[in-house]
């Protein structure tokens, strides 16, 4: 809970709760057959934008909130696969200890925007879990900071020059960014990036915009209609719209 409030990598390694670990989704590929398998497959991209181990490290990160949601949903559906509740949260806390594992050490000087993709693709992902995963009150939550962060990475040069290379991913993490925000002129910004994204990739209903999210990491249930709500501010907005 007080690395992902303060945004810093865990004191201490995961502990299992009880001996539930041989039951963890993690270790085995997701079903063929589950309604949700495109989730994650999305980010096969980041392989054109980052180098090999910063790209093995967020597929990592993206394959655990992957395998995650698809166990909620299980969960939720009451399929027989479905975790029980006490290894379910097992593999919450363990998906979220791994995730700010990873977490970009934000103190740094020497940091700065050196690694504006991976932690724009960072960001998202922890934006994501806070929503979907690891969710906590509003009051606790980082939002705000998770989102002005964000804005600061995609504004970055490094990540400008190369937006065209991966527009779909570029879709989902500002849209990530414009659920976490508050404050009314970043929110403003966030819609404007959407505007001309939209714009660009000719999407012209929120149906497909849902349908390019589910191929990264989107949970319909939670996701969807403050997803919905950003489309509207798009479409009522957009000077490109009729």
């Amino acid at each position: 809970m007080y690395s992902t409030r303060y945004l810093r990598r865990p004191m201490f390694p995961f502990v299992c709760n009880g001996d539930a670990a041989n039951e963890f989704a993690n270790n085995s590929p997701p079903r063929s057959t589950h309604p949700l398998f495109d989730l994650g497959t999305g980010f096969g991209i980041i392989d054109k934008i980052l180098p090999a181990e910063e790209a093995t490290e967020l597929r990592t990160i993206f394959t655990d909130l992957s395998r995650y949601t698809l166990a909620v949903d299980d969960f939720v559906m009451g399929r027989p696969e479905a975790l029980s509740r006490r290894n379910l949260a097992n593999e919450r806390n363990l998906t979220q200890h791994n995730l700010m594992s990873k977490c970009p050490d934000f103190d740094d000087p020497d940091h700065e925007l050196s690694e504006a993709f991976y932690t724009s693709c960072w960001l998202a992902a922890a934006i994501y879990s806070l929503l979907s995963v690891f969710p906590m009150a509003q009051w606790n939550a980082p939002f705000a900071i998770l989102s002005q962060r964000l804005k600061v990475q995609i504004s970055s040069t490094t990540v400008q020059e190369r937006w065209n290379e991966v527009p779909l991913l570029m879709l989902w993490i500002t849209i990530m960014g414009a659920i976490s925000s508050s404050d009314f002129l970043e929110h403003s910004w966030y819609i404007s990036v959407l505007e001309r994204l939209v714009y660009r990739l000719e999407i012209s209903s929120w149906e497909d915009v849902k349908s390019e999210l589910e191929k990264f990491l989107w949970y319909d249930n939670i996701s969807s209609p403050d997803g919905y709500m950003i489309w509207k501010e798009i479409e009522n907005s957009s000077p490109f719209s009729a």
